[in-house]
């Protein structure tokens, strides 16, 4: 599986800061709205013609509501980036990751028969429904301020990619880094942690060591180390063809809409290139 971070590629933009905890989930009223704009301005450490951060948390509309709305309050004039794969890739993905973190507990199809079955409360099926997810954002933003982007373009072509961001950023589009061609953290052997597991990934975010250790990838590799024996290898799974049909019919009129209001080619995305 390939994976790439177009938050590690924007921070090589000399006019670019990312914050120092990548997904900093401030306007998430359930998680870190309450800690205040002066710990959200603390992550920004220097000084920067654009700071930006990465948060997939404010596109699951299921789980957590209010953020468009919360961010148009505090940035109204911020320019907003959206990144989106083939639901059904991200789908699996998805399942992997709520397995790393100890929170899927049945196999891949069995967890997404319960969510098509109505219990999807975690917005595991619906983070895809682009369309009704950019909505409510459109409430607030006008859609000048966004750009929506495939994930494939950033990998296939990444310079081109990188260029009209940095454009709609109003930084220099003609950087180019020996970085923008690494892939960031392929993640090949996923291992579910156990709830130690679970607390010590915990404290390896919190903020104090996030203060101590800055460096990402040191984090990361200290991880790997830590997370080793308090944690088991996942099983790759696939999704069946029927249940791979129920999806395709789940979010097919929602990516009609989403591929009308962006422009995107979407053919040879799975919902529509196995029809």
């Amino acid at each position: 599986m390939r994976h790439h971070r177009p938050y590690y590629y924007l921070s090589q933009h000399p006019e670019i800061q990312m914050s120092v905890r990548k997904e900093l989930r401030f306007f998430v009223k359930e998680l870190n709205w309450n800690r205040g704009l002066k710990w959200y301005k603390s992550h920004f450490t220097s000084n920067a013609k654009i700071y930006g951060e990465s948060s997939p948390a404010y596109s699951n509309r299921t789980l957590f509501s209010g953020v468009a709305e919360r961010i148009a309050q505090v940035i109204p004039d911020a320019k907003l980036i959206y990144l989106v794969r083939d639901p059904l890739p991200r789908l699996v993905s998805q399942y992997y990751e709520e397995q790393t973190h100890n929170r899927a507990n049945l196999p891949l199809n069995e967890w997404i028969l319960r969510a098509l079955d109505g219990d999807d409360a975690r917005g595991c099926l619906s983070r895809a429904r682009y369309f009704w997810q950019i909505s409510a954002y459109l409430d607030h933003f006008d859609r000048s301020q966004m750009l929506i982007l495939k994930s494939d373009d950033l990998y296939h072509q990444r310079l081109e990619t990188l260029q009209k961001i940095f454009m709609f950023l109003g930084v220099d589009p003609t950087f180019k880094s020996p970085h923008f061609w690494q892939l960031r953290y392929q993640r090949q052997d996923k291992r579910r942690k156990n709830r130690l597991g679970v607390k010590l990934e915990k404290i390896g975010n919190s903020d104090i060591a996030l203060r101590l250790f800055p460096s990402e990838d040191f984090r990361r590799e200290v991880g790997k180390i830590l997370y080793l024996p308090v944690s088991k290898k996942i099983k790759k799974q696939a999704i069946t063809d029927g249940l791979r049909q129920r999806l395709i019919d789940y979010y097919r009129d929602d990516l009609i809409q989403f591929q009308q209001l962006t422009g995107l080619d979407l053919s040879h995305w799975s919902i529509f290139s196995e029809e």
